[in-house]
């Protein structure tokens, strides 16, 4: 879960970096240097994390089916 939080945190933060350089350059201002690469990289990263998300919760509800006890073990029941 952890790994497709910060994966919708990178790739949202890349969204919005891109659409403020874009709102920038129509603006007047060159951005100079490896901007186009840093984004996709930002974007294309939080995506792989995604998945990995996806895939990481699926395997383990796969595990917890497969295995065949319940998630927890009531010791005591107070009545």
């Amino acid at each position: 879960r952890l790994a497709a939080l910060m994966g919708v945190i990178f790739a949202l933060a890349g969204i919005g970096l891109s659409f403020y350089y874009i709102y920038s350059y129509f603006r007047g201002n060159v951005i100079e240097g490896w901007t186009t690469l840093v984004l996709l990289q930002l974007i294309m990263g939080g995506a792989i994390l995604i998945s990995l998300g996806v895939i990481g919760e699926y395997v383990g509800r796969i595990y917890l089916v497969a295995n065949n006890r319940p998630q927890f073990v009531v010791k005591k029941a107070i009545q």
